[in-house]
């Protein structure tokens, strides 16, 4: 993980808001769709292929499951899974890839919170059949609105904080890509391994994700 390098995105206030006003007009898409679609473009157009496959992760509070009580409970339920995008054959056809992923995800069930489970708890097939499957290269997790989530009057400190991470984890992705808005601004960050990319090279994955 020392090798890691970070490339950070913000968009102005225009932008975000036409970002969460498409998200919110459309009651079948999320801010998340939105996100996911644009990395689905940018690596398609970069690797010249229509399916990328990207580990989405989730922190399972918004859309519990009808049958889960959590008023008493504080924290995250977070769930990582797999989706695979199936993009149109014009990669520059942005309205097909948005209809392509908004479908997609709304076969997801339960968000994906059942994909941990069946994976590393279960003792059927099922799990080996889970555990042989191609790894995802591209980890993208949107944080949502963080100005407005109780406890907002709290402010993240632009003071220097060390280290998150122990110089010794190996990195499991290419690409993290996280994103979140605050103070009316949509940020996202790329960490990458400087190691295996050049700063140049992510660079212009940057300037894609931005265009689209």
């Amino acid at each position: 993980i020392t090798s890691s390098a970070e490339l950070s995105l913000v968009f102005d206030e225009a932008v975000t808001r036409g970002f969460l006003k498409r998200a919110s007009k459309d009651r079948e898409a999320g801010p998340t769709d939105l996100l996911l679609a644009a990395v689905g473009l940018t690596f398609g157009e970069w690797t010249q292929h229509r399916h990328v496959l990207v580990d989405l992760e989730h922190h399972g509070r918004d859309n519990p499951p009808d049958d889960l009580d959590v008023t008493r409970t504080i924290g995250w339920f977070t769930s990582t899974f797999p989706v695979l995008l199936d993009l149109p054959e014009s990669l520059n056809d942005v309205g097909d890839a948005m209809r392509r992923v908004r479908e997609h995800m709304q076969r997801v069930p339960d968000h994906g919170s059942n994909y941990g489970p069946l994976r590393y708890l279960s003792t059927s097939d099922i799990s080996d059949r889970l555990t042989a499957m191609p790894r995802a290269g591209i980890l993208l997790n949107y944080h949502g609105r963080v100005d407005t989530a109780p406890g907002a009057e709290w402010r993240l400190s632009p003071d220097p904080h060390g280290a998150e991470r122990s110089g010794r984890q190996r990195r499991e992705y290419r690409f993290e890509i996280n994103g979140f808005v605050s103070d009316g601004r949509l940020h996202v960050t790329i960490s990458y391994g400087r190691n295996v990319y050049a700063k140049d090279t992510v660079r212009a994955l940057a300037r894609r994700f931005e265009h689209h």
